[in-house]
């Protein structure tokens, strides 16, 4: 698995209180996003001017072995995490950066 991950500035600057486990997390679904992109980018020879975000998709799946990597826990274990994890994330909010207004503005990170 690729470990490198290009996070945006406002993201980076942004007001996010997440444990260390809810950032792992973030992050991997940040990486299938990106993945997903590329790849609807790429198949069509588009452009960012012209791309269509409402095509990246919002669903995901990942395996047991990933996962259970990733939060270093045993395959038996990880419904127990993933469970008090996404508790946890529910409606947690994200303060992010817009420079345009040079303000932070609240986005609800999952519902």
């Amino acid at each position: 698995m690729n470990n490198i991950v290009k996070k945006s500035h406002q993201f980076v600057t942004g007001r996010l209180q997440l444990t260390a486990r809810e950032q792992d997390f973030v992050t991997l679904l940040m990486k299938a996003v990106k993945k997903a992109a590329d790849d609807i980018k790429y198949s069509l020879n588009d452009t960012t001017e012209n791309f269509e975000y409402e095509r990246i998709p919002t669903k995901f799946s990942f395996t047991t072995a990933e996962l259970a990597e990733l939060f270093q826990v045993t395959p038996s274990a990880l419904y127990h995490s993933l469970d008090e994890l996404t508790d946890s994330l529910m409606g947690k909010v994200a303060y992010l950066k817009n420079p345009e207004k040079g303000s932070f503005e609240k986005a609800v990170l999952f519902f």
